[in-house]
């Protein structure tokens, strides 16, 4: 049966359109492709400020942004990589013809993944026992089979699917708590119930003209040009379900986007449905959802617009971005908030959806240095306000440096971040308390910018939700350095080293949210945690420290030829006060290392 829908899906998309020609310039970069970056180390080294980041990109915007580099007097290593620029974005079909034009890509690639720190493994203490907790992050891990299927049509059309076969994100043993692992199937530690079946992970179709585009379908985002992150919509998703518009010229960029996810109330239940006291002084799982027979309830949706200029003679780029989160638990949703250039915190619908602004700004003051800043803004109390709730900003800048070095592209970078313990997660107004305080207890949901994609796992028969933030991916309570330096031949070969610290608080994504007149208990980085927590109910009594993380690391690749490709990653990772607990340190080396093969 499975093997049937495939095939019809592939019949799909051959069938878009009688009228198919070659690559029309609708087709959509993944956030894996390293043609941006290579773009962006073109415009920095050479005294621009970075092009659009606001990913992904169509080839149409690829092949503007290269224009201004096309006027540009460029040394030899630089022309070097906007020959392999040029190389990517010529796009040779497998198969052209009156009516068609597709290509298709199929990939093996084997993974493995070793560390020494297993000991200690109990029921409550995993350490190291999550895909999360790995520096070689879960958005990386490659399935084990890949088949990459894209079609032209016409002028205007675009279409991918991405068909893999792999180990689903929940596994039957959990990830980390074996010495030695690796992505291939079947193969032990690995069972048939791990099996990914929530396939395609990216799957879109995509139109448009020379200076805009439109996707709907599966993607990800990336909105920003931080290294650790951005504050506004992170990579750190496997995929939103989206509806995407965007428009462009040489100096100016708008988009608007819809992404929408599963409401909370399939996976944060009501008092009543879980048992919970009326002291709510008891709690739920989050991950434990429900199975695929019960009826998907609620709507819960990202809206966001952007934009974007470019000014002082290409030098500065300066961005401005308003989100909201929009929730209806009776599938309704007020059209009001599809408006492409209203202002959503002027709605007055908070009882419905939560507003974010932002600003970014970049600066390339001298070839090659470029200067980055965002500031976000979820809470925050005006003078004449008469309110206890706590502020919730978020901040993130660093400087870049691009340099050829005997040749190649260098570059490096400093980065810092800091977050409001309360950045991203807010009240559910029906749960004031008597004295019209309010307070998010353990059975509420708050309207927050906390999502979760729905995973089926065959081990336990039902939905898995695992909550992440949308925005930073440390979400708030943080104070964040990294630095990163590396080294890289397009196309050939790359080297990168890596050191990051990281002091977080109490707070996470499970936080209860919590109007306080102690504003001394919204201070970056929290030592105490004030209100229940969704996931860890002695939360307030057992988190008394400040986590310290430090994990320095490197990464390398190389490509062997057009069709080989192999890459390793070794990390260094101490943790003191793991899980805000004093006293309770970790530390571990994690080696990552892989072969690709592809036809």
């Amino acid at each position: 049966m499975k093997k049937n829908v495939v095939l019809f899906l592939l019949i799909a998309l051959l069938s878009i359109s009688p009228l198919l020609s070659a690559n029309n310039g609708q087709k959509i970069r993944s956030l894996d492709d390293d043609t941006y970056e290579a773009i962006s180390y073109l415009y920095v080294k050479n005294g621009l400020s970075q092009p659009s980041y606001t990913a992904p990109y169509s080839d149409n915007e690829l092949n503007l942004m290269l224009d201004k580099i096309n006027s540009l007097n460029l040394s030899k290593a630089d022309q070097k990589v906007m020959n392999y620029i040029n190389d990517k974005l010529d796009v040779n079909m497998d198969y052209e013809g009156k009516g068609i034009s597709f290509d298709w890509t199929f990939k093996t690639t084997i993974e493995s993944f070793a560390h020494p720190n297993i000991d200690g493994y109990t029921a409550t203490n995993l350490d190291f026992a999550n895909r999360d907790i790995w520096v070689y992050d879960k958005i990386f891990h490659k399935p084990f089979l890949d088949l990459n299927f894209e079609a032209w049509s016409g002028d205007h059309v675009y279409s991918f699917a991405d068909f893999s076969v792999g180990n689903s994100p929940v596994l039957a043993k959990k990830f980390g708590t074996d010495k030695f692992r690796t992505n291939i199937i079947l193969i032990s530690p690995s069972t048939s119930s791990d099996l990914d079946f929530a396939i395609p992970y990216r799957a879109f179709g995509a139109f448009g003209g020379d200076y805009w585009s439109f996707e709907v379908g599966r993607d990800r985002l990336d909105w920003g040009c931080g290294e650790t992150g951005n504050l506004t919509v992170s990579d750190n998703l496997y995929y939103h379900n989206l509806a995407r518009f965007t428009t462009f010229s040489d100096n100016y960029k708008y988009t608007f986007v819809t992404s929408f996810f599963p409401h909370q109330n399939m996976y944060i239940n009501d008092v009543a449905s879980n048992n919970i006291d009326d002291d709510n002084t008891a709690g739920i799982t989050p991950q434990q959802g429900n199975s695929q027979w019960n009826i998907q309830d609620g709507i819960r949706a990202f809206i966001a617009h952007r934009l974007e200029f470019r000014a002082f003679h290409e030098k500065v780029g300066l961005v401005l971005t308003e989100e909201i989160m929009y929730e209806s638990e009776t599938n309704c949703i007020d059209l009001r908030v599809l408006n492409p250039h209203g202002i959503y915190h002027d709605l007055y619908i908070r009882a419905n959806a939560n507003s974010i602004i932002a600003f970014e700004a970049d600066y390339t003051p001298v070839k090659g240095i470029n200067i980055y800043g965002q500031a976000l803004v979820d809470e925050f109390l005006l003078p004449n306000e008469n309110n206890n709730n706590p502020s919730a900003l978020g901040f993130l800048g660093g400087i870049k440096g691009t340099k050829e070095i005997a040749g190649y592209a260098g570059k490096a970078s400093l980065e810092f971040a800091k977050t409001n313990p309360y950045l991203y997660l807010r009240d559910n107004m029906e749960a004031a308390d008597e004295e019209n305080n309010k307070i998010q207890h353990a059975s509420d949901y708050g309207i927050n910018f906390v999502v979760a994609i729905r995973d089926y796992t065959n081990n336990h028969g039902a939905s898995y939700y695992d909550p992440e933030f949308l925005g930073y991916d440390y979400g708030g309570d943080a104070l964040v350095f990294n630095a990163n330096a590396g080294l890289k031949d397009y196309g050939k070969w790359s080297v990168e080293g890596n050191i990051f610290f990281m002091k977080h608080g109490t707070s996470d994504c499970y936080t209860c949210w919590a109007a306080t007149e102690d504003t001394s208990a919204a201070t970056t980085p929290t030592v105490t945690h004030p209100t229940d927590n969704h996931a860890d109910l002695d939360a307030k009594d057992t988190r008394n420290a400040v986590s310290r993380t430090f994990v320095s690391g490197i990464h390398a690749s190389y490509t062997c030829n057009k069709n080989f490709n192999v890459y390793g990653q070794i990390d260094f990772i101490l943790i003191n006060n793991y899980a805000n607990i004093s006293g309770d340190d970790l530390k571990d080396i994690q080696l990552t290392s892989g072969f690709c093969y592809s036809i």
